[in-house]
């Protein structure tokens, strides 16, 4: 026994009229009188939007068979099997152009075995393999010339194990180690053109152990050791050509005691003591020739008291006080022979007062007076023998 059964969807659900026209249903009953339907349904323009067999179940219709949706130009857009209304065995879909997308393997509605995805002009952009619905195995990505893009091991739908990262000229970016989807073991890091950049171990995502980072040319740049995501113990750092460069104390991820920083020719540069990261007590530079830059104390990271700054030849180019990280009280400028070029007072950080400029030979060559920052009153200039002959607007600036 067989009958047809046709109805339009402008009779019962006009406001789908844009989207289907048509709906056919061929039913059927096998030797074993179990009910069978074919259904198709169409766009307005009349071509297939989708097909596939069923069976009737009580009031419903069980999709069991070869299944088809295609795009309304006609090309199809998806196509695949269903078993007890699940999905099963292979399922494709398609471009507009008609180019495989993607392919996948069902059994009873879960994703079993090997997958693919293409790109549109038809080269492989994704491969993996799933078990009982979840990831298991190899995931490789493709960039569009053929060359990796990652590989990344999984098990039972978390990562495990080791996943690679590749620029587009095949070059590595980054080797890591997972379990369970967390960062644990192997970490490297490299750089764009593909050289070494950090090398050392993860656990539970944080940094563990010694990290090694390198320069472009394999030398060591900086060697860590971490405890639980957390610096601890002596950092050395060293320049492109191997000398020191510096080294540091930390405690629990902060900078604490002796920091030491060395010039290439290896003269200390710098050195001075850390408390909970900020440099605090006194601290001194020095030239390359070993001849000191500077000399002052720094509390909880800012500049305080009095700090002494040094020419090359070891003579005082200027010295001032701080409070707080803002300059106070008198500073004085000096020549690299040694005399008074300028000196005025500061009140948190602004020129307060009169400032006054010297010749070489000690004569004063002119004088402003400030107030906040803000000069106030005439600006007055001296001849050498200490005459006034001019106004003019004098610029101060702090050396």
């Amino acid at each position: 026994m067989a009958f047809l059964l046709k109805e339009t969807n402008q009779m019962l659900i006009p406001k789908l009229k844009s989207i289907l026209l048509f709906y056919f249903c061929f039913c059927f009953i096998d030797v074993n009188g179990q009910e069978f339907v074919v259904v198709e349904k169409n766009y307005i323009n009349g071509l297939i939007k989708e097909k596939y067999l069923g069976i009737i179940v009580g009031n419903d219709t069980l999709k069991r068979g070869k299944y088809s949706f295609y795009f309304e130009s006609g090309r199809i857009m998806q196509e695949g099997f269903y078993k007890d209304n699940k999905l099963d065995s292979i399922w494709i879909t398609y471009f507009p152009s008609g180019g495989r997308k993607s392919l996948f393997h069902y059994k009873l509605g879960v994703k079993v075995g090997e997958f693919i995805f293409w790109n549109s002009d038809a080269t492989i952009y994704q491969t993996g393999t799933y078990k009982s619905d979840k990831l298991d195995g190899l995931l490789t990505t493709y960039f569009a010339n053929g060359l990796i893009d990652s590989e990344s091991n999984y098990k039972k739908g978390f990562l495990n194990g080791i996943s690679k990262v590749f620029n587009s000229e095949g070059k590595p970016k980054l080797i890591a180690e997972y379990e369970n989807d967390t960062l644990n073991g192997l970490w490297q890091s490299y750089y764009d053109t593909g050289e070494l950049n950090y090398r050392g171990k993860k656990k539970n995502g944080k940094y563990q152990d010694t990290l090694y980072t390198y320069y472009k040319n394999g030398q060591l740049q900086r060697k860590t050791f971490y405890n639980n995501g957390l610096s601890e113990g002596v950092v050395i750092g060293y320049y492109p050509s191997g000398k020191k460069m510096i080294e540091t104390s930390y405690i629990a991820g902060r900078i604490e005691g002796q920091s030491v920083e060395f010039h290439e020719n290896g003269v200390v540069a710098e050195e001075g003591f850390y408390q909970n990261s900020s440099k605090n007590g006194l601290w001194r530079s020095y030239y390359p020739n070993g001849v000191m830059h500077s000399k002052g104390a720094f509390k909880n990271g800012l500049f305080e008291d009095m700090w002494l700054i040094y020419n090359p030849n070891g003579s005082l180019k200027q010295k001032g006080s701080y409070r707080d990280g803002k300059s106070e009280g008198t500073w004085c400028f000096f020549n690299k022979t040694g005399n008074l070029l300028l000196t005025g007072d500061y009140l948190e950080n602004y020129h307060q007062g009169i400032w006054t400029t010297f010749y070489p030979n000690g004569g004063v060559a002119g004088r402003i007076n400030y107030v906040n920052g803000i000069s106030v009153g005439p600006v007055w200039t001296y001849d050498e023998k200490g005459v006034v002959y001019r106004k003019l607007k004098l610029e101060i600036e702090k050396q």
